[in-house]
Order: C-alpha cells, then sequence, then structure tokens
C-alpha cells in the first residue's frame, strides 16, 4: 500500500483517515444472544460452582455488539465458545450489556477472565479495536464490568498484560481475593479526583450505565463518566489512562496514570488526574442534537464547497443563523462545511447526508479551555441513517441559551502513528523490493485554518528521522531532466508533500531521501551484484519514513522513536492564500516567504509555520535475521486475493481476504482489523530510467508527422533552441510535461515564423495515474469487498488517476489490509502484482540484463502492458494508450 490513511486518523490518521466503519447497533431487546455450535473447550471437573456473569463493556459510550469470550482457572472455555473462528457464546447489547447463565458456565471454575472483542470510538474519531478484559473470583451471580479500568485493574492482579495471561492456568490459578483487593486500592487512590461514583469504589463490579445519552445522576452514571474522562493507550508494556480535560494533543504529555504490569506499580507522572467539571447541561446538549436533526433532514449535500457569497446545499447545517456550528468554528483547520464532509460525508460514503438523524450519546468526556481562551466540551454524538451509525466526538460551547460546535480553535491537522508493513510477495533484495516496510507514518490535511489546499507540504525532523542530510543537493537523472536529491537543502529529517492530484489519499514523504544512503546503485544502472536499488523518480503515495529503506542501523548509537518523543514539524502554507494576495492574514508566528520544491518538481512560494508535535506511541522493533512473518501477527492476505487483483478490471468489485483479524504482540498490544484497501499505478507511455536515450520516444499526439508513418521508428532529435522554434523549458500539454523538439526529415525551418510550426514535434514526457482508495472494516472481519460502484461514486467528475490506473504500461497494484492497536499503530500486509516484460527477454532500456522485480520471468501472475499502439509499433514502444475519465458512475474515453 502506498497509502496515507488514511490517514488515520488523522489522526485521522491517521492515515488521519477520513472515514468511519459504519457500526449496525443491536435493538436492546437482543440483550443476550445465545449461538449454537461451534468448537470450543468446555468441561466438567469437580469443584465446579454454578456461576453466573453479567456486567457491562464500556469505554464510556457502550461497547456494543461486541463477542464475549470468558475463560476459567484452568484454561477451559464453555462448550461452544471458540475464539480462533469467532464463535461466542454471547454479544453485548446497545447499551454494552451481556449476561453469561449458570448453564454455560457449567463445569468451570473460578476464577475467571472475561474478554470482550469489540469496536469502540479512538481519539482519531474512527471507530478502532476493542479488546479489553476484566478479572473476578467468580462465585454465584456475579458483576463483571469490561471497561479500561477493569483492563488496569486485570493488569495488575495479573502482574502480567492481559492479553499475554488470557488462558494462562498459572496466571489465573495465581488470582486471590487479596491480589483483587490491592489491585483495586492501587487504581482507586491513583484516581481519587474522579472515582466518585461509591465510598468504596470497585471498578469491576459496582453498578455501571453507559445508556447513550441519559441523565448524569447516580452511581452507575458517575461510574460511567469516571470512563468518560479517560483515554485509553498502551505502550512500553504500560497500560496508560489519559485526562480528557485536556487538548488530544497533550494526552502523552499531560496528566495521566501509568500501570506497570511487570512490577504492579502505578504512577502518576505529569500530575493527578484532574476532577470532572462541571457537567455540560444536558438538555441544551439534546437540543443542540434536535437542530442538528431538523437541519439535516431539511437537506444536506456537501459534493461542492460553496465560494461565498454563494450559496451551498448544505448552508442550513453549517451557517451560523441555525445555531449548530458557532460563528467562529473552528477545529484542527477545519470549517463547518469540512468537517460535515470529512467526518461524516466520508463515513456515510455518500454527500448527500439528507436524512441522518443526530442523537447525545455522552456529553462528559472531557472540558478543557481551547487555544483562543474559550471553556468546550468534548461530547458524543451519534449520527444514524437507515441501518448506518456514525459516532462522532465534538467539541462544543454553552452559552447559556445555546450548545453550539466550537472546535479546539487549532489551525491544522497533523499526526504521526509508527506502522510496521509486510511485503508478502517481495523478493527481499534490500531496499529495492524489501519484505518489510517499518517506521513512522506522517500524516495531514490540506486545510489550514478554514481555508482548504493551503499545506503544500511539512517538514519534519526529531527521534528516528535523518539527523544530518545530503548538502549539496545532488542531481539524479534516472528520468531525461533529472531529478534532485534533497532539493530544498535540508540539513536533517523529512518531508511530506500533497501528491493528492497525482492519484493519491494523503501526503507522501519525499523518497530521495532514500538516496543519500545507496548512493551507489541508485541509478537504473545495474549495480555489481546484478540488482537494482531504489529508484529516486519512484515517488509513491507512502506517508512512512521508512526505517530499514533508510538503513538507520549503520548509525551508532540510533535509538527507534518512542512514545513521548518531541518532534520540530514546519509546515509549508502556500503563500498565495494569505495577504497581500488575499484578504486572509497569515497567522502570528509564520516565517517569511521561502520557494519549495515538491518530489513532483512542482515550486510554490511558501510560508513556513514551525511547531512541536509529541509522539503518542513506540515504533515497531526492527526486524531481525531471525524474525518470522508467519508467526508475528500480520493479517495473512490470501492468495485468492492477489489472484483477484491480477485480474481486476474496470467495473469489477475486487474481494480482499484475510486469515487473521486480531493479534497480540509479545509486549501485549492487541491489534484488531482496521482497514482493506487496494493501490494501482500505471504509466501511459514508455519510459526510461537511462541517463541518456536515444531516440527519445515519441508522444503520438494524433498528427500527421511523416515520422508516425515510418514503421521503424528512426528519429534524429536535435536539442531545442530558438532556431528551431523548440521550447527552452517545459510546458503543459494533455496534462503531462512535453519538450518540443524538432525532427530533421520533417522540419528544418529556422525562424518560428509559421507558428505552427512545433504542432508535430511534441515529445511528452509519460504520466503516472495511481488510484489508492479503501474502507474501514470491523474489528472481527476478515474479508471487505470494495464496490466499483462504491469507489467510483466518491470521485470527482473528469477524474484521470481512477479510472486510467487500470490499464497502461509498467503496471503495479497492491491490494492491502491493515490491523491497529488502542494507539493508532498499524501492522499492514501487501499483496502484489507487477508489469511484465514484453516477451520476457526484451527489456525495455539499456543495461537491464536482470529482472526488475521478484520472480519476473517465472511468476505466473503479471499485469500485461496495455496500449492500442501505433502500427508499426508494438504497444511498448512508447505511444500513449488510452486514457480514461470518470463521468457519472463511469469510465469514459478522455476528450482532449
Amino acid at each position: 500500500m502506498q497509502n496515507e490513511l488514511i490517514s488515520i486518523f488523522l489522526p485521522e490518521g491517521f492515515f488521519m483517515l477520513k472515514q468511519t466503519i459504519r457500526l449496525v447497533l443491536l435493538p436492546a431487546a437482543a440483550a443476550v444472544l445465545v449461538a449454537c455450535g461451534g468448537g470450543g473447550g468446555g468441561g466438567g471437573g469437580s469443584g465446579s460452582v454454578a456461576t453466573t456473569i453479567a456486567g457491562t463493556a464500556a469505554t464510556g459510550a457502550p461497547i456494543a455488539n461486541a463477542k464475549v469470550y470468558v475463560v476459567d482457572s484452568l484454561g477451559r472455555t464453555p462448550e461452544g465458545q471458540d475464539e480462533s473462528t469467532g464463535t461466542a457464546l454471547v454479544t453485548t447489547d446497545a447499551n454494552g450489556q451481556y449476561a453469561l447463565t449458570s448453564t454455560m458456565l457449567n463445569g468451570l471454575t473460578g476464577p475467571f477472565m472475561v474478554r470482550i472483542v469489540g469496536q469502540m470510538l479512538t481519539e482519531s474519531g474512527d471507530m478502532g479495536p476493542a479488546v479489553l478484559h476484566a478479572v473476578t473470583a467468580g462465585s454465584g451471580a456475579t458483576t463483571v464490568n469490561v471497561t479500561p479500568l477493569t483492563e488496569a485493574h486485570a493488569a495488575l492482579t495479573l502482574g502480567a498484560q492481559p492479553s499475554l495471561a488470557y488462558g494462562n492456568s498459572a496466571a489465573m490459578q495465581a488470582v486471590t481475593s487479596a491480589r483483587l483487593t490491592d489491585a483495586n486500592a492501587k487504581l482507586v487512590s491513583a484516581l481519587s479526583n474522579v472515582a466518585d461514583f461509591s465510598s468504596n469504589p470497585n471498578f469491576v463490579s459496582d453498578p455501571l450505565d453507559a445508556t447513550p445519552g441519559a441523565a448524569n445522576s447516580g452511581n452507575a452514571r458517575k461510574h460511567d463518566a469516571t470512563l468518560d474522562q479517560l483515554s485509553l493507550s498502551v505502550s512500553s508494556g504500560k497500560i496508560i489512562l489519559a485526562d480528557r480535560n485536556q487538548d488530544e494533543s497533550n494526552f502523552g504529555s499531560g496528566p495521566r496514570v501509568e500501570i506497570l504490569a511487570s512490577s504492579g506499580t502505578v504512577a502518576t507522572p505529569a500530575g493527578a488526574i484532574t476532577a470532572k467539571a462541571t457537567p455540560l447541561n444536558l438538555d441544551r446538549a439534546k437540543a443542540f442534537a434536535e437542530r442538528f436533526t431538523t437541519q439535516m433532514r431539511a437537506g444536506c449535500d456537501v459534493e461542492t464547497e460553496p465560494t461565498l457569497p454563494a450559496s451551498g446545499a448544505c448552508d442550513g447545517v453549517t451557517n451560523a443563523a441555525s445555531n449548530i456550528f458557532h460563528a467562529n468554528f473552528k477545529d484542527k483547520g477545519m470549517s463547518p462545511w469540512r468537517w460535515v464532509r470529512g467526518w461524516l460525508s466520508d463515513a456515510f460514503e455518500t454527500t448527500d447526508l439528507t436524512g441522518v438523524s443526530v442523537s447525545v450519546v455522552s456529553t462528559a468526556l472531557g472540558s478543557f479551555l481551547a487555544d483562543d481562551g474559550q471553556r468546550v466540551y468534548r461530547i458524543l454524538l451519534k449520527f444514524s441513517k437507515d441501518s448506518d451509525v456514525v459516532m462522532r466526538q465534538i467539541l462544543v460551547a454553552d452559552d447559556g441559551t445555546n450548545v453550539k460546535a466550537y472546535g479546539n480553535q487549532k489551525d491544522f491537522f497533523f499526526y504521526m502513528a509508527p506502522r510496521f508493513n509486510h511485503k508478502a510477495d517481495a523478493s527481499g533484495q534490500y531496499p529495492y523490493y524489501p519484505k518489510y516496510e517499518q517506521g513512522v507514518s506522517i500524516m495531514l490535511k490540506p486545510w489550514f485554518a478554514g481555508q482548504n489546499d493551503v499545506i503544500f507540504g511539512a517538514h519534519v525532523t526529531g527521534a528516528g528521522f535523518p539527523s544530518a542530510r545530503q548538502a549539496s543537493g545532488a542531481v539524479v537523472n534516472g528520468l531525461t531532466g533529472g531529478t534532485d536529491v534533497n532539493r530544498n537543502g535540508l540539513a536533517a529529517g523529512v518531508e511530506v508533500f500533497d501528491r493528492r492530484t497525482f492519484g493519491c489519499s494523503a501526503y507522501a514523504i519525499d523518497p530521495s531521501v532514500y538516496v543519500e544512503r545507496n548512493q551507489a546503485t541508485w541509478t537504473g544502472t545495474p549495480g555489481a551484484n546484478g540488482i537494482h536499488r531504489w529508484r529516486p523518480d519512484s515517488t509513491t503515495c507512502n506517508p512512512l519514513f521508512d526505517l530499514l529503506r533508510y538503513d538507520v542501523s549503520r548509525d551508532a548509537g540510533y535509538v527507534l522513536p518512542k512514545k513521548g518523543d518531541p518532534y520540530s514539524v514546519t509546515l509549508y502554507l502556500d503563500a498565495s492564500k494569505f495577504s497581500p494576495n488575499t484578504s486572509v492574514q497569515p497567522p502570528q508566528g509564520v516565517g517569511a516567504a521561502v520557494n519549495k520544491k515538491n518530489s513532483d518538481g512542482v515550486t510554490k512560494s511558501v510560508l513556513p509555520y514551525t511547531f512541536t508535535y509529541t509522539l503518542a506511541a513506540d515504533a515497531f522493533a526492527l526486524p531481525d535475521a531471525n524474525f518470522d512473518p508467519s508467526t508475528f501477527g500480520f493479517p495473512g492476505v490470501t492468495n485468492e486475493t492477489r489472484a483477484n487483483l491480477a485480474q481486476l478490471e474496470v467495473g469489477q468489485d475486487l474481494a480482499i481476504s484475510w486469515s487473521r483479524n486480531k493479534t497480540t504482540l509479545a509486549d501485549g498490544s492487541v491489534f484488531g482489523s482496521f482497514y482493506a484497501g487496494r493501490y494501482m499505478s500505471s504509466y501511459d507511455q514508455w519510459g526510461t530510467y537511462q541517463r541518456t536515450a536515444s531516440p527519445l520516444f515519441t508522444y503520438d499526439d494524433g498528427s500527421r508527422s511523416k515520422d508516425y508513418d515510418v514503421s521503424a521508428g528512426q528519429f534524429t532529435v536535435l536539442a531545442p533552441n530558438a532556431a528551431n522554434c523548440g521550447l527552452v523549458s517545459s510546458s503543459k500539454y494533455r496534462g503531462g510535461t512535453i519538450v518540443t523538439t524538432a525532427l530533421t526529415n520533417t522540419f528544418a525551418a529556422t525562424t518560428c515564423g509559421a507558428g505552427n510550426a512545433t504542432q508535430y514535434f511534441n515529445q511528452r514526457v509519460r504520466k503516472q495515474y495511481v488510484s489508492d482508495r479503501g474502507r474501514l472494516v470491523a474489528t472481527s472481519d476478515k474479508s471487505q469487498i470494495l464496490r466499483f460502484s462504491d469507489l467510483i461514486s466518491r470521485e470527482k467528475d473528469g477524474n484521470l488517476n481512477f479510472c486510467s490506473a487500470y490499464k497502461g504500461f509498467v503496471r503495479s497494484r497492491q491490494a492491502y489490509v491493515q490491523l491497529s492497536d488502542v494507539s493508532g499503530r498499524q501492522l499492514m500486509e501487501m499483496r502484489e502484482v507487477w508489469w511484465d516484460y514484453p516477451n520476457k527477454t526484451v527489456y525495455p532500456y539499456a543495461g537491464n540484463s536482470v529482472s526488475d522485480r521478484p520472480n519476473q520471468d517465472t511468476d505466473p501472475l503479471f499485469l500485461a502492458n496495455t496500449s492500442d499502439g501505433k502500427l508499426g509499433y508494438t504497444g511498448e514502444r512508447g505511444f500513449v494508450h488510452p486514457v480514461q475519465a470518470k463521468q457519472g458512475n463511469q469510465c469514459v474515453p478522455k476528450v482532449w
């Protein structure tokens, strides 16, 4: 995958990601679902007791429709339960409640550990995996809640991460009443400011009511409000509960509780969790949701962003007069329209949000002062349309009359998250086709302070990133015309640039950073060992800075990035968006305008804007010689998926399947299914990686040039100059760069008086078409169908990348699946198919005497070059293939 993701989470992040999974909640009447069949390992030994276990699974919001598993002190499970196949006897209801009957638990012996596997709302705003545990002595009718607090309680009781101890009979038999009590006491002491739901709180067994929108009264609701105020993450074997009475950017450094299971310690390194804030008025919050619903039902379509003073199709929702969004609303740089488009439209996979209803789930997810000093409250809303449900956090203000969306008043969205990729089909010939990519993804969005398309790119320095860049700015002639290395003269760090116009879904790392570490073999000429290394012109959609490709281990004293590391980030703000070019004033602290050149050769005048970012999770350990990807925990994307990918044509759906939807790493981190997608790349004509090439292949522009009638295609190419009407610089031609030259057997004039003399002589640099698309999946999923109709419906009319990436030259495709943990880290696995040479033995450029990618000459799955070509030429000899554009919900030939 070359994605961004995704951003994801942007947090999005990140791959801030702009989508969320559509969750179908069960009705309350289906509080307990009993399934038949499956595997399971029940049994009835002597000493077993009749026990029932019931409780609530919640993070503040209920964990609805989650599977509930249980294991006893001997590692046994109920008859019919089989977690390996996803077979549970019980699922939680819409309020997170569940019940395991005595019949289900018959023959089992306490202590018990309960595990829930479902989804919860992450701090990124998306639905992420929820795998939580609770431990109980279990005797008679027992209440066992499953929450982030019971996860911490279980870790202290067991002396190990619950995910690692689950099913371990030795760990379970060491559980005693004294250990359970001591663990609870440690947590109560650390959380005294918020554990206000009892004079003697018990996080496992005290009443818990997570019913969405219920009044904040009674101890069961206070228990839920305590959960609301705490954000869960896992890092370096620690369970971390951060105080939500602060902006999420401070969760890693502000007040928090850290639980280290191995030593049984509880620490508060930045001070105690603060007391609960005065609750937001629930009636005014519900009135806010009702206004939201009324305007949504009246009509809201966000396909096109309106330009003031023109009206838009969602003005009833976004205009301040509706008292939904405050006149000063700004959240991570988003305007009201951008928030609706980014957080709702993409989630529902339609721009038409007419008919969406809005309700309040919780009003107690923390309160703090926004960047402008206004007190804001973080609340959770449920957006529903037919059977689709989207959960979203939003920051609101209360003026005593109305609650309105206000935002954190920050100007931009930025996020970093560790990622580990496995390329199952790669040869392992490092670094050009490595099996592993590992590092930190950098995710940001193009908007700034409510304006769209402002952020051209960014420069990031800090732990794990290059500490010294090649200062000279070497010139790499990978393609005719050359490609710069370190084109902006960085002293350290890396750059990312906006590549959406090239079909990417996110910003992408400038890949020339890797060239500096592989200087001997970065050109198109094979090295002494006969292999190719990284090619600097191979720009991609990947937002990941790859520590392995950069070969960080060669640097003495290198330390992997870890949670809490600070990074200096400089955003490149497009100067044309600010005064004196517009009426918009630049932000305070911005630097003077400078020119920056991106990885596609585009130069812009930008205003540097610098801030500090704190990494929220540890990077993965680098794989060594003994690393085994089959047992590490990657998703296991199937061979069938690769075959489907190779055969994919315009109009067809792509079925993706994988074998593992949940994995637990050695540090106790639990990952669950999160995202599935596909990446496709194609060029519309042949290109060369030689430093020089003669002849230069000519672009078939439909003219009647005599040269196109010569089947041999032998040309003499002259350097362009004023005498032969050649252009001395590049210009745009049919969406690509061209160099105008004169051909000796058709044009020999020395003046340009004819005006149209260059009509026949446009030599066009090849154009790459890229499409990177996917969708979020449920934690328990092991398959996903990417439907062509869904994907194309989200593309803009006239877009060339989506449709044209299916055919062409030098094609490559990837199907990928991501697993994510509660801290936003990702494990991703890719299956790939590549282009093939014509007739296997004819290579495309001089000096290329070996295969260009794994198993090239023997792999039965490959992508043939596709082109109509020109009479007398084979398709691979340099003529453009028919480019297609998106029109309506179809791909149609591009009309130039």
